[in-house]
C-alpha cells in the first residue's frame, strides 16, 4: 500500500526514463525533452501553477527505486515546473521562451515557501509492478493543464520496456534520431507519426534490403540506400508522406526517393550501391557525387529534380530548358523551396528598400554553401520588416521601440505585429505556425536561436535545417511586406 506524505521537491527526482521522451542524463535533459515534445501544454501548466500555485488535485506517484531516492511515476510534468519555479532547475538550462525566464524571476519567496512540498503517494521499490500498471491507464482530462494523453510513441516505448514487445519502427526511428534527426529530433522522440512510420517499415523494409522490419532496425544504419531512408523517415515526420501515400502512391513515392525496385533480401548491410535505375532524379544516395556547383538538396535531404539538360519531367512533364518543371513540388528541406519563397515577397513602401536589399543578396546566395550567412541575412529582414510595419501603423500600432527610446526585444515585436495583423483581418491560421515557431526556443530561427547565430561562436546550422526553418517562419515576413 502507498504512504501518503508531503514531500519536498527537491527531493524528487524526475523519471530520466519516461516514456514520453527518450531515456535523458539528467533533470535538465529531462525537462527540456518534455517542453520540446509537448511545449503549449508544458507551458500551460506553469501558467496555471504561477497563478494559482501548485494545486494538488491528484498525489504526485513517486516510486522508491533506491533507499532515500524517490522517482516520480505520475507527475513529471508538474515536478519540473516547480523545480524550474523554485530554481531547484536553472531556467537558464531549460530552453522556455523569454518571457516565461522574466515571470520565473519574479517569483517571490512567499510563493517559494508555500510552494515547496507536494502531496506524494510513495511506493516501496518491490511495487514497481503495480505502479506501472497505475500510470499506464489512460491519461487525459481534455484540457492542457491536465494530464497529458500518452501518444502512439510513449505507449509503444511502455509495451517495448515493460512487456518486452517488438518495436521494430520505434528502435529505427530512435536510432535515426540519435545520428540524423536534425533540429526536429527532441520533438519527434515524442510527437511522430508513428503509425505511419510501422506500415512504412512493413511495406518497404525489402527496398533497403532487409528481410523483415526488424532486421532493417537491426542493420541501421548500415543499410542500402540509407539517403533515400532518411529522407523518408523526414518526411514521414514532417507529415509529406502518409498512410495514403503509402497505400495509393507507394511505388511513385519510391521512383522520386530514387529506389524502384526491391533490392536483394539476402543481406541488409549496405553495400555501398547507390539507387536503382530506373528514376529520374539524382538522388544524394548514388555512389556518384552531385556537381560542386549543383542547387539540389542536401545530403540525405528529400527527392532531388530532373538533372540539367533534362526536357521531361516524371511522367513525361515538360521542363524548362533548365530541365526543372516550374510547378514541381520542391522539397522543404531543397534551396530551391527558398529561392521560391522569397521571389514571391514583394516589399511595399518607401521604407522597405533596405528590405528588399537584403531580400535580394539572401537570393543570391548559395544556401547550401552558406547557411550561416543566409541565417545573418534572414534575421536582418526580420528586423527591419518589423520595424517598417510598426512606423507604417504609428501611431497606435504595435511598437519597436521603449518609451526610453531604446529597441524593443524582437520577440516582443513580432508577437505585437502578429497580433496586430490577425486583429486586422489576417488570416490567424496563416501565421499560427510562424508565431509558434519564432517563440520556440529550439526553433534554429527562433529569436533565441537568431541571437546564438550572431552571438554564440559554437552555435551552426546546416542549409537543410535552414530551409526547413525558414519555411515556417516565411508566413510572417511576407505578412509585413504587403
Amino acid at each position: 500500500m502507498p504512504q501518503a506524505k508531503q514531500v519536498r521537491v527537491s527531493d524528487l527526482h524526475l523519471d530520466l526514463a519516461n516514456y514520453r521522451t527518450v531515456t535523458q542524463s539528467d533533470e535538465i535533459g529531462a525537462a527540456n525533452a518534455m517542453l520540446s515534445v509537448s511545449p503549449d501544454w508544458f507551458l500551460a501548466l506553469m501558467d496555471s501553477i504561477l497563478e494559482d500555485g501548485y494545486v494538488p488535485i491528484e498525489n504526485i506517484i513517486a516510486l522508491e527505486e533506491e533507499p532515500d531516492t524517490l522517482v516520480v511515476k505520475e507527475g513529471n510534468r508538474r515536478i519540473a515546473i516547480l523545480k524550474l519555479l523554485l530554481g531547484i532547475i536553472p531556467a537558464d538550462a531549460v530552453q522556455i521562451p523569454e518571457d516565461y525566464r522574466q515571470k520565473i524571476a519574479t517569483v517571490d519567496a512567499e510563493w517559494r515557501n508555500q510552494n515547496s512540498e507536494v502531496s506524494c503517494a510513495l511506493y516501496s521499490g518491490d511495487e514497481s509492478d503495480k505502479v506501472d500498471a497505475i500510470v499506464s491507464r489512460t491519461h487525459g482530462y481534455g484540457q492542457k493543464a491536465g494530464r497529458l494523453q500518452w501518444n502512439a510513441i510513449a505507449r509503444a516505448r511502455h509495451d517495448r520496456e515493460k512487456n518486452r514487445a517488438n518495436r521494430p519502427a520505434l528502435d529505427l526511428l530512435e536510432k535515426f534520431l540519435a545520428s540524423d534527426g536534425g533540429p526536429e529530433a527532441a520533438r519527434w522522440a515524442g510527437i511522430y507519426p508513428y503509425t505511419v512510420l510501422e506500415e512504412a517499415v512493413k511495406r518497404l523494409h525489402k527496398r533497403f534490403g532487409a528481410t523483415s522490419a526488424m532486421e532493417l532496425a537491426a542493420a541501421y544504419p548500415a543499410v542500402l540506400h540509407k539517403d533515400a531512408l532518411d529522407s523518408i523517415l523526414r518526411d514521414i515526420g514532417l507529415k509529406i508522406i502518409t498512410f495514403d501515400t503509402l497505400r495509393t502512391r507507394e511505388s511513385e513515392m519510391l521512383e522520386k526517393y530514387g529506389v524502384t525496385s526491391p533490392s536483394p533480401t539476402t543481406s541488409g548491410v549496405a553495400n555501398n550501391a547507390g539507387p536503382t535505375t530506373g528514376g529520374n532524379s539524382t538522388h544524394s544516395g548514388s555512389s556518384q557525387p552531385p556537381p560542386a556547383n549543383s542547387q539540389g538538396p542536401s545530403a540525405g535531404s528529400g527527392p532531388s529534380q530532373p538533372t540539367s539538360g533534362s526536357q521531361a519531367g516524371p511522367g513525361g512533364t515538360s521542363t524548362t530548358p533548365g530541365g526543372v518543371n516550374p510547378n514541381a513540388a520542391v522539397s522543404s528541406y531543397d534551396p530551391e523551396n527558398i529561392k521560391r519563397l522569397l521571389r514571391s515577397v514583394k516589399p511595399l513602401g518607401v521604407k522597405r528598400h533596405k528590405v528588399k536589399a537584403v531580400l535580394d543578396e539572401c537570393l543570391r546566395l548559395n544556401i547550401k554553401r552558406t547557411p550561416l550567412a543566409f541565417g545573418f541575412l534572414v534575421r536582418s529582414a526580420f528586423e527591419l520588416s518589423a520595424k517598417a510595419y510598426c512606423d507604417d501603423h504609428a501611431p497606435n500600432g504595435p511598437k519597436a521601440v521603449k518609451a526610453d527610446g531604446n529597441d524593443r526585444n524582437l520577440v516582443d515585436v513580432l508577437r505585437d505585429v502578429g497580433q496586430h495583423l490577425i486583429k486586422n483581418g489576417y488570416n490567424k491560421r496563416d501565421l499560427h505556425g510562424a508565431m509558434a515557431e519564432l517563440n520556440l526556443p529550439v526553433s534554429l530561427l527562433s529569436v533565441t536561436s537568431m541571437n546564438q547565430l550572431i552571438h554564440n561562436p559554437h552555435y551552426v546550422v546546416s542549409a537543410s535545417e535552414m530551409c526547413v526553418s525558414f519555411a515556417r517562419v516565411f508566413p510572417l515576413l511576407d505578412a509585413m511586406n504587403k
